[in-house]
């Protein structure tokens, strides 16, 4: 992660967050704990998602059209498909971190007391937070869930009904999802050392933390 993105001036809520997570790892650290930094810049998670939308675009668009026998761009001019896009936008944007936070509010050790959103506003980037540590499978599918649900779900509809405005929907959420690949990819590969690993979500910064013993 670049220095500028790790010295942004943080919210109270972040600094309480961070406080905690400093804390929590000061006990890990007196159980045996050794602790394994796995954050990542958010701009290459941004440059990662326009990969994303191409790939996603060009493999939606070609499903759409075996499909339908056709993909109509006229019809993402309409006045009806810019509503559609911009209200849909907005309110997926926020479903997506609710996912995140229903998924590993379900698995974390106070469930969904441990759970805090956020806003990086340098980055225009909202964000859900767990406190508390979690396994391996618990993070990669509270990671993945919107992707799933937002991203594959509201794409694969958009196919089935014939919807243009739709498909750019889905193709959005997919991108969109590009950091929460990252971490799941980042989590499948890493080689645990010890028998025993949590992974702890990092309060403010773009990725997450591996404790081992």
């Amino acid at each position: 992660m670049k220095q500028n993105e790790k010295n942004r001036e943080l919210t109270q809520a972040e600094k309480k967050r961070l406080d905690e997570f400093n804390n929590l790892c000061e006990e890990l650290d007196k159980k045996g704990f050794t602790k394994n930094d796995q954050t990542f810049g958010i701009v290459g998670a941004n440059v990662f998602s326009i990969v994303m939308l191409v790939i996603a675009a060009a493999a939606g668009i070609l499903l759409f059209i075996l499909n339908n026998g056709h993909f109509r761009f006229e019809n993402l001019m309409k006045i009806s498909s810019y509503l559609i896009f911009f209200a849909g936008l907005i309110v997926l944007t926020v479903v997506h971190e609710l996912i995140h936070g229903l998924f590993w509010g379900i698995f974390a050790q106070n469930h969904f007391k441990d759970i805090s959103f956020g806003f990086m506003k340098e980055y225009l980037t909202p964000y859900c937070n767990c406190k508390t540590p979690l396994k391996k499978s618990e993070y990669v599918i509270g990671s993945l869930m919107p992707l799933i649900i937002l991203g594959f779900g509201i794409t694969a509809l958009s196919i089935i009904i014939g919807s243009e405005a739709l498909l750019l929907l889905g193709v959005i959420m997919i991108s969109g999802a590009a950091g929460d690949v990252i971490a799941s990819y980042r989590i499948v590969k890493y080689k645990k050392q010890k028998s025993e690993m949590l992974i702890m979500d990092h309060p403010t910064q773009v990725g997450f933390v591996v404790f081992e013993k």
